[in-house]
């Protein structure tokens, strides 16, 4: 694949743009002197940075640095210079004929009269604000250096629950605003990927975002691709009203990304350089026992099966194994590795990231350009991300009341080969259960071809008798000839034209796009288990969306009053192609072409062309009372659909009310901001008219000389409505003691009205289901933030936050037609259910096959054994269906603290999830394959089984042959036992063998508790008895997905000015940085409940074959010059 070409085209037209604006900018250098000087707290003599200084009457303006030093450039006669810090009362300053001014400010209630960026781009002030609003700035989202700027947030903003799929550096998040409330449909029941939210860069909507998954493999979006040192602030829309004016596209919240530009810098020409290196290590390590070799009993020797049930590795049993660096059959006496093969196999990976910027900050506007250069090496081994990106923001005065802005970005992204991090499919899972302890260490595997045969013939970690036959493929083959290449070319910008047409009325006209090209290959080389000649796959896919928007405003004061209105419309254009090209064989070893691929097993698949339309008009209006009262209202109309039978229309509307209470009411001097806020809206999630199809289309691979085809039948309920959201909100913001204490809270309630799914039709009909509306759910819960500020002084301050996310969604609403029973279970993972039903909770699991257990009498509860081996029985009533759990966390509570002391600032972030399930798939495999530690023995107190593998580890010994009364357990036992001390029993009750009546009548007397009479037990081997019984049920290994995460640690230096000041230098900050350094689990195990995927995104709470946690460390400078 050939990427440079297009690369550098993008990449000149954006330097071709700096170089028009930088040449526009320099024309209008002129003459001015410059102004320094500190600016510090009158509470404590602190410095301060961050503080706006703007010469007033003109857009001149620059901030003061870390240690609150500025330096300003004025021009003039009688300038004036204004400062402004939030939560600070404004200072003016004239110059006069001085060089050096020093000020010194004090708190101030002023601090809600700073704005933020709301829906389309509106800026608002904060004091009017009705609806709850998380933002994040530059310097809390690039402290710790993480290279993906969701991860960034975690444990920084209420109301947001943001998982990760791995535990990977670069792996992706989902994210979820309050939340879900989509309901699971027999379709599809995995909710998680159903709620992520509209994301706005710059202004112009992006889209959802969800990730590129090719055969398992997390390749990210374009969110996970975003520099976070080109970002000024992330804003979150939690509520309704908050992204109403986005109508369908913003029904489950809007995050909004605004990019660096120059303005508010200092004067001229500046230069920004910031550099991180992290060491990435993964540890908690899943525990295996490595003392036991292959087979099924520990007397008995199978060399081609990868269960672990067999003899002790201690070197007095001998045996036939497949020495993988001799290539060759062996007799010799069998001793265990002792190796971790996951430990073994992952390596210690790395990131580093570089960012240059340059910008300039004039009379007449500003820019930003920015280059960066991300590498990592990735804990999988072969696998590599490279990742560049180039950024353009820039403004420019065209006349005092016309401004225009453009900005543009361009990111390439390519990975030479990214490796499955979870799942069947991911080597991890070979490592985990299918490569036994008796086996070589891994260093020793790593020549894995066979002599001769070079790209032919793989040298499997086990092989089948022959020696030709691979029966488990080699961990070091599948690494490096199963590759996985993949390449992201991406482009977003805009260009804004702002016209202050009168004092009171203004005018934006805005246009952007993005445009997402991916390609991606799948290279297998011959040779692997159960698929000798390999596999080539090429696809491609592309998608562009525009958008253009024209706003008109209307900002006005009348004596008290003050009206704000805007009205506008949008223009929206999507067009996405995806085309995916499969060979299921190739010709000739190692050659990956469309060219190579064996006739008969190349089939196509994609749609080249899918066109979106849309058009919207919307509007709205504020009033404020006073600058105490606001009301806001706001509408939208969308028309959705790119064709006219398509086309369907939709109204949006929202109203908010916010009070500042300690405006209006005299309140003790402790309180420096009481406000209430209640907002209500209904937004949508978008439908274009669905049509019913009745076509059939010829299959790829005919039936000999046959042509077969495929129906593509669907019917669609003529009175189908939209799905839409209708939400409630109240809450409050309290501040005290001088603002060193800030709090707010919020209450929500979602109702997600008239969602979709198939109801299923009889088969005659030709139809396998009618599309229609099946339900509703409310989502309910709250949100609070604090922060807090317990020691400022001159030399140290002391900032504690914390924030606190609660929800919970159920379903309010099911037809009776989609589930007439009152309710239907839905396919997952890992032997589970999701059940639909009014009263359910969004995210519980359900076991698939429920434990058949007495009903009544003093044993009711306990396993109901079958009376031909005494085995645990699946109950055939789906109503005995337990609930497992929900793996949505019960709250989540996010704390962050940062001591300063002078130079020195000490940063911790941490996040505890509270609550939740997870089942781990993990043990599934581990018990049944006898990888697990709990396979050894039952040990005391096991609530399943008694006994072990051998006289060592508990194992009982087998009674005499005919030693019980019933026929039916000796032919159990006699068929079983052995002279070698492994016998032993499940726990529960059986019907006594004699017992002829009906089971559903039996009493106390008809059970016999298996066990309780040695004579009278069935006794199995583990292996079978245990291993392969527990398998089914997945009640024996769910687990609290309790956990609490140090996602952040830095200790940061910062150069003093005085020094600094003589190279040229300033905000020169050294900083040592660790993420994900220290997890805690409830449960005790060594997983990461967080990443409970079992394969990208997919069936969250069930947990397979993922990366242990992984913790990075290094460190990052920064510097201005």
């Amino acid at each position: 694949m050939n990427y440079n070409s297009t690369m550098w085209r993008r990449l000149m037209r954006l330097l071709m743009t700096t170089l028009v604006v930088g040449g526009s900018f320099a024309a209008t250098w002129a003459q001015i002197r410059t102004v320094t000087g500190k600016i510090t707290s009158k509470e404590d003599g602190s410095g301060m940075p961050g503080v706006n200084i703007v010469l007033k009457g003109s857009q001149k303006g620059s901030s003061s640095n870390g240690t609150g030093n500025y330096s300003m450039e004025v021009t003039g006669n009688n300038p004036v210079l204004v400062f402004s810090f939030v939560g600070y009362s404004p200072v003016e300053v004239p110059v006069g004929t001085r060089s050096v001014i020093d000020v010194s400010m004090e708190p101030g209630i002023e601090t809600l009269q700073e704005v933020v960026v709301t829906a389309l781009g509106i800026s608002r002030e904060k004091r009017s604000l009705a609806f709850s609003v998380g933002e994040l700035k530059s310097e809390d989202i690039v402290k710790a250096g993480n290279p993906n700027l969701m991860k960034s947030l975690d444990g920084k903003v209420s109301g947001v629950n943001l998982t990760n799929i791995s535990s990977d550096p670069t792996s992706s998040v989902l994210v979820n605003i309050r939340g879900t409330s989509a309901m699971p449909t027999l379709s599809n029941a995995n909710v998680s990927l159903k709620g992520q939210p509209l994301y706005v860069i710059n202004g112009i909507p992006v889209g959802t975002q969800s990730f590129t998954n090719k055969d398992g493999v997390d390749f990210g979006n374009i969110l996970s691709q975003l520099n976070p040192e080109d970002i000024a602030s992330v804003t979150i829309l939690k509520g309704g009203s908050a992204g109403a004016l986005y109508g369908a596209e913003g029904g489950n919240g809007v995050v909004m990304i605004t990019t660096k530009s120059g303005a508010g810098l200092k004067k001229g020409i500046g230069v920004s350089f910031t550099t991180s290196a992290t060491a990435d290590k993964a540890y908690q390590f899943f525990p295996e026992q490595t003392g036991y070799g292959q087979g099924e009993r520990a007397y008995e020797w199978q060399y081609d099966n990868t269960d672990t049930w067999g003899p002790k590795l201690d070197g007095k049993f001998s045996a036939d194994y497949w020495d993988v660096a001799a290539k060759q059959w062996k007799n010799g006496p069998m001793l265990s590795a002792n190796e971790d093969r996951v430990r073994a196999y992952l390596r210690t990976g790395n990131t580093m990231t570089n960012t240059v910027s340059v910008t300039g900050n004039y009379d007449k506007g500003s820019f930003r350009f920015s280059v960066s250069d991300m590498n990592n090496k990735g804990v999988m081994p072969n696998t590599k991300t490279d990742q560049k990106s180039f950024s353009l923001n820039s403004t420019y005065n065209l006349t005092k009341d016309v401004r225009v802005s453009v900005s543009g970005s361009y990111i390439k992204t390519f990975s030479p080969n990214k490796a499955n991090t979870t799942g069947s499919n991911s080597v991890l899972n070979d490592l985990l259960f299918n490569i036994p302890a008796n086996l070589q260490p891994l260093d020793q595997m790593r020549d894995y071809w066979m002599p001769g045969f070079a790209g032919i013939r793989q040298n499997g970690a086990i092989m089948k008798d022959n020696g030709i036959d691979v029966a488990q493929n080699n961990p070091w083959w599948l690494t490096y000839e199963k590759i996985h290449k993949f390449a992201r070319d991406n482009y977003f910008g805009k260009v804004q034209l702002d016209w202050q047409l009168t004092k009171p009325l203004s005018f934006m006209l805005r246009t952007g796009m993005q445009n997402v090209r991916e390609d991606y290959e799948l290279r297998q080389s011959w040779g692997a288990k159960g698929d000798a000649f390999g596999q080539f796959v090429s696809g491609n896919s592309s998608n562009i969306e525009a958008n253009t928007d024209a706003i008109l405003t209307y900002n006005n004061n009348f004596g008290r009053w003050s009206v704000t209105v805007a009205g506008g419309g949008n223009y929206r254009y999507t067009n996405a192609g995806s085309m995916e090209i499969v060979g299921g064989d190739l010709s000739s070893p190692a050659l990956f072409t469309l060219g190579n691929i064996k006739a008969g097993t190349l089939t196509a698949n994609g749609n080249p062309y899918l066109v979106g339309k849309s058009e919207s008009l919307y509007g709205t209006a504020n009033v404020g009372y006073n600058n105490q009262v606001f009301l806001e209202v706001t509408g939208r109309n969308d028309w959705k659909g790119a064709y006219a039978q398509e086309k369907i229309s939709y109204f949006y509307p929202s109203a908010s009310l916010s009070w500042v209470l300690s405006e209006t009411v005299k309140l003790p001097s402790v309180f420096n901001l009481v406000k209430a806020r209640l907002n209500y809206a209904d937004v949508g999630n978008g439908l274009v008219r669905r049509r019913s199809i009745d076509t059939y289309s010829y299959d790829a691979s005919p039936w000999g000389a046959i042509n077969t085809v495929s129906l593509n039948a669907s019917i669609v309920d003529p009175n189908l409505k939209a799905q839409h959201s209708v939400s409630k909100e109240i809450g409050t913001d309290i501040w005290m003691l001088n603002n060193r204490i800030k709090f707010d809270f919020t209450y929500f309630v979602k109702d997600q009205k008239d969602q979709i799914d198939n109801i299923p039709l009889v088969q005659g009909t030709g139809y396998t289901g009618l599309l229609t509306n099946i339900g509703d759910v409310r989502n309910k819960g709250f949100e609070w933030g604090l922060n807090f500020t317990p020691i400022k002084t001159k030399d140290l301050t002391w900032d504690v936050s914390a924030s606190f996310t609660h929800y919970k969604a159920t379903i309010t609403r099911l037809s009776d037609k989609f589930a007439p029973a009152g309710y239907v279970f839905a396919s997952y993972d890992g032997k589970t259910k999701v059940k639909i039903a009014e009263g359910e909770v969004i995210g519980s699991i359900y076991e698939e096959n429920p434990v058949l257990r007495v009903k009544t009498g003093k044993y009711a509860g306990m396993p109901l054994l079958d009376g031909d081996e005494g085995k645990i029985q699946k109950s055939g009533d789906e109503r005995d269906r337990g609930k497992l759990g929900n793996f949505n966390p019960d709250f989540i509570l996010g704390l962050n603290t940062t001591l300063k002391y002078k130079q020195f600032t000490l940063g911790l972030v941490g996040s505890l999830r509270k609550g939740g399930k997870y089942v781990s798939v993990n043990q599934q495999y581990a018990e049944s394959n006898g990888r697990a530690v709990t396979t050894l023995g039952s040990g005391p107190n096991n609530p399943y089984w008694v006994g072990g593998r051998d006289a060592e580890n508990g194992g009982l010994v087998w009674p005499a042959e005919g030693a019980s009364e019933y026929k039916a357990i000796n032919n159990n036992n006699d068929d079983k036992r052995s002279n070698f001390q492994d016998a032993s029993y499940v726990k529960g009750v059986f019907l006594n063998p004699n017992y002829t009546g009906d089971p559903a009548k039996a009493t106390d007397a008809d059970y016999i508790v298996n066990g309780a009479d040695p004579k009278n037990t069935f006794y199995d081997f583990p292996y079978n008895g245990y291993g392969d019984i527990i398998w089914n049920f997945s009640a024996t290994r769910t687990y609290d997905a309790t956990n609490f995460k140090m996602r952040e640690i830095t200790l940061a230096y910062t150069l003093p000015r005085a020094l600094t000041t003589k190279y040229n230098l300033s905000n020169v900050t050294f900083a040592l940085i660790g993420r994900n350094v220290f997890q805690w689990n409830a449960s005790g195990r060594n997983e990461d409940p967080e990443s409970a995927f079992s394969g990208v995104g997919t069936n969250q709470g069930i947990l397979r074959a993922t990366l242990p946690s992984i913790r990075s460390y290094g460190f990052k400078l920064s510097l201005d010059f």
